[in-house]
């Protein structure tokens, strides 16, 4: 009984002495010295437990209370800096000019902003009336002069279109709303002329243009009706009568012409809605089905893998030759070289796994050395006796990836080559996003990634020295050296905050 009353009186005196201990530490600071060297002289025991726990009870409080007031600060300063923006130039009232009438389908109209203020961004809609989506917008800023230029507006129909311009607060300039009719497409004086149907596979059109203006430049494309671009050309009129190269048609199929005037860019006055014609297959003339006249490669391809022509006469001999950065005779090389291709009982001829050098049906155990070089190349079908061509075909191998195959690029490409956020400025496209070409917006964007990595380690470096002095069980160095941590931290941000400040009342935008 003696010995279980002392125990509870030695818990008592240690609870009495902590409470004592922490009112001396709350209320009366001097005293405590004193009340310490009382307690150890008296020899109650857990007076040294108790100092350490009450000591690192007050450093978790202040670690507390400094994040608290941390975030706080944060939260102040980041709804402030929403609200802060750049000082405004004085206002302008911008108008907006245009090409002046007559105005029709095809035809461009410049678009030009004036009386605006330097360095803004200006943007430009047009609505076609009764649409009600807009057909054209586009952003530009002025940079250093006071009016911006936006690229032309071509309308592709008949109607009326209206136009209008905003600042940077969609205030509108002073003509906003400005509507113009553009009436039906006008035309050249130039007519287009081609051989006359039928028009069969292999058949070579002949294309020349009259009533031409000399010294004016002219254009003919032709496009095969759901694929792609076959034929473009351009020839300057020395006289009334422009010739153009022949065209020979690869497929069964419908071709669509069409011409322009360079200059103006006006179709003939027989082509304004374009010029088609059918093709189909005579049973008489020998054509190429692969590969098909203009069919594009992409460069990187050492073997073209396949030749073949067809309505060649069965049992009869033929050569192939070729032309473009290599010339020759297409052979096969079985001992010796052996020109003569024979056409099979329906008429075809193939042509196997050819190299640069002209050699067919390589074995695949020794593949082509040198690879096709960039380039227009020809082949040719001609009889084998009086070398007559009776017919040709013609390919392209292509750097920049446009054509077939896979492509494999000779040199690299600027990746900085696009405005991608219509603001009227160059921007590369990259992993941590578009960043801009000018000086300014790239410093710009430099500096916010900079803020925000920097905002990051600091968060780090403060959680580390707060687990540092959390789990330092009262060992003062590494309390010491948490603290440091923290308090290190919290000057950088404090740093980064006000240099942000700073430089957005300066005008320069950081954090957006």
């Amino acid at each position: 009984m003696t010995k279980l009353n002392a125990q509870k009186l030695k818990s008592n005196v240690i609870i009495f002495n902590l409470s004592l201990y922490t009112f001396c530490v709350r209320r009366q600071k001097n005293a405590c010295p004193e009340f310490i060297e009382v307690l150890a002289l008296s020899g109650v025991e857990g007076y040294t437990e108790i100092k350490r726990k009450v000591s690192m009870f007050k450093t978790l409080a202040k670690i507390f209370l400094c994040l608290f007031i941390i975030l706080g600060f944060f939260a102040a300063v980041f709804s402030t800096a929403k609200t802060i923006k750049p000082p405004l130039a004085s206002a302008v009232s911008c108008s907006l000019r245009i090409t002046p009438a007559p105005y029709s389908v095809g035809g461009q109209i410049d678009i030009v902003v004036e009386n605006a203020n330097t360095n803004t961004n200006y943007r430009v809609y047009v609505i076609k009336v009764g649409v009600g989506a807009p057909v054209y917008i586009e952003t530009r800023n002025t940079g250093l002069a006071n009016f911006a230029i936006f690229p032309p507006f071509t309308p592709g129909s008949g109607g009326d279109y209206q136009f209008a311009a905003y600042d940077p607060n969609f205030s509108a300039c002073t003509n906003s709303g400005l509507q113009i009719n553009v009436g039906g497409q006008m035309s050249d004086d130039c007519v287009l002329e081609i051989s006359p149907s039928p028009y069969n596979v292999g058949s070579v059109i002949s294309i020349s243009m009259r009533s031409a203006t000399v010294g004016n430049g002219y254009m003919v494309t032709i496009i095969k009706v759901g694929g792609s671009l076959l034929y473009d050309e351009r020839r300057a009129a020395s006289s009334s009568v422009v010739t153009f190269p022949s065209f020979t048609i690869p497929s069964i199929g419908e071709y669509q012409f069409a011409t322009s005037n360079v200059l103006t860019g006006f179709p003939c006055k027989n082509t304004v809605n374009g010029k088609t014609i059918s093709a189909g297959v005579s049973q008489s003339v020998p054509y190429f089905v692969t590969p098909a006249p203009g069919t594009k490669y992409n460069w990187g391809f050492a073997t073209l893998t396949l030749v073949r022509v067809a309505n060649v006469k069965a049992g009869e001999k033929y050569r192939f030759g070729m032309e473009g950065e290599w010339s020759g005779e297409i052979y096969i090389s079985a001992g010796f070289r052996d020109y003569v291709f024979t056409a099979d009982s329906r008429g075809r001829i193939s042509i196997t796994n050819i190299c640069d050098n002209g050699q067919a049906d390589r074995d695949f155990r020794w593949p082509c050395e040198d690879k096709f070089k960039e380039g227009h190349y020809v082949i040719k079908l001609r009889k084998h006796l009086d070398n007559t061509i009776l017919a040709e075909t013609s390919f392209d191998v292509v750097t920049d990836g446009s054509g077939e195959g896979q492509y494999i690029p000779v040199s690299g490409e600027n990746p900085c080559n696009k405005d991608l956020d219509g603001d009227g400025i160059i921007d590369c496209e990259t992993a941590i996003g578009n960043i801009s070409t000018q000086i300014g917006p790239f410093a710009q964007k430099i500096l916010e990634i900079g803020v925000g990595l920097a905002g990051g380690i600091a968060l780090i470096i403060m959680v580390i020295g707060s687990i540092r002095v959390l789990t330092s069980a009262g060992d003062p160095k590494n309390v010491s050296a948490g603290r440091e941590m923290i308090i290190a931290a919290v000057a950088g941000l404090l740093f980064l905050i006000f240099s942000v400040l700073i430089l957005r009342w300066i005008g320069v935008f950081i954090v957006y």
